[in-house]
Order: structure tokens, then sequence, then C-alpha cells
């Protein structure tokens, strides 16, 4: 019997390799390609004080107009980043509000499954 609890652990821990993206898809609030964007978006802008055009964004990221303003959309709604001035007719411009760690959540939930899997072993 003690062979098939080894076989278990080690069935949980290929689980969790295999489930680890899912898992953090469903924590997080934007979905796949948004978050694609938007860790593309702080990468391209680097620092929360610049603020940004959905032009300039457009020319780089090569986004059509209505795939980026589906992207900006959701997240003025999600409040990730916020209006800071410009018109309709030159232009609006754009802040990211918030910043978040998604690779320090990956890390969390890594680490949090990583734990769970030694304490299995541990208690065996």
């Amino acid at each position: 019997s003690d062979n098939c609890l080894v076989t278990e652990i080690e069935d949980i821990e290929q689980a969790t390799e295999i489930l680890f993206e899912s898992i953090v898809l469903k924590v997080d609030e934007l979905d796949g390609s948004l978050r694609q964007f938007f860790e593309r978006l702080k990468k391209f802008i680097k620092s929360p004080e610049k603020d940004f055009m959905q032009r300039e964004i457009r020319q780089e990221f090569n986004l059509s107009k209505t795939q980026l303003q589906r992207y900006i959309n959701t997240l003025l709604e999600l409040e990730y980043i916020k209006q800071v001035g410009g018109y309709n007719n030159t232009g609006i411009r754009y802040k990211v509000s918030y910043w978040d760690n998604y690779q320090k959540l990956r890390v969390e939930i890594k680490d949090y499954l990583l734990k769970q899997i030694k304490e299995l072993k541990s208690n065996k």
C-alpha cells in the first residue's frame, strides 16, 4: 500500500504542473489575451507615471482599432487604466492606474502548491 501513496503524490505533482496555468487563469481577472496585452503595455510604457495614447499603442503592437478599443474599454472598466486627459478628437491620454504584479502572483501560487505537496510527502 506504500507504493500506492508514492504514485499518488507523484501524480499530484504532475497534475500541479499541468494545471498550474489554468489555476493562474482562474485567479486572474484578466482573460488570457487581455492579460498578454496588459503585460506588453506595462513593458512598453515602463512606468505608472507615463501616459499613453491609443494610436501609439496600436502602431507599436500592430493591433486593429476595434481590438485595441476592446482591450482599453475592459481595462478601464476593471480600473487597470484611467483616462488622464486629451479629447476625443485629438486622442485621449491614459495611464495605468493598477500596476498589478502578475509575476509575483504566479510565484505565490506555485509556492503554495509546492508547499501543499511537500506536506503530503512529509505526512505519509
